[in-house]
């Protein structure tokens, strides 16, 4: 998975622009990101990566982008 693909897709749950969101998009920043959305996010990663998602620890504490893409990237998960 891409990091494009990663924003594309807190875009479509955040109901926002991929062009918008940044690193920093997370559950301070964007008043959307609550936690259904968290939550939403996390399943739509795993759903996009096979339930590779889901085998990493940490993964529900990652509430930006940034911690997102830091978590995925860690565990191969991102290209």
């Amino acid at each position: 998975m891409t990091r494009e693909e990663v924003y594309a897709t807190v875009g479509q749950i955040l109901n926002i622009k991929p062009e918008e969101v940044t690193p920093e998009t997370g559950a301070e920043t964007s008043p959307d990101w609550d936690s259904l959305a968290h939550i939403n996010i996390l399943t739509a990663l795993d759903e996009k990566t096979n339930g590779k998602i889901a085998e990493i620890d940490d993964f529900m504490e990652a509430s930006s982008v940034e911690k997102i893409c830091a978590a995925m990237s860690q565990n191969g998960l991102l290209s």
